[in-house]
């Protein structure tokens, strides 16, 4: 969660996207045209699969761990 939590504090508007629209984590235009969040999720596949399974909750929870 900490590394999810650093990555959006370091990319503010891909934050507030996905906390307006989680779903946009499985959505592969997005993806693409974020290739920071690319990166990442590519680099933490673990963290991938969690976010692409239950977007909502994760980010929800990321959201707490931040707070």
């Amino acid at each position: 969660m900490r590394s999810l939590d650093g990555f959006l504090d370091r990319n503010p508007q891909i934050e507030k996207d996905l906390q307006k629209n989680p779903d946009l984590v499985n959505n592969p235009q997005y993806v693409n045209s974020h290739p920071e969040l690319k990166r990442y999720l590519e680099g933490n596949p673990k963290i991938a699969a969690d976010l692409k399974e239950n977007p909502k909750a994760f980010i929800r929870n990321e959201k707490a761990y931040g707070d």
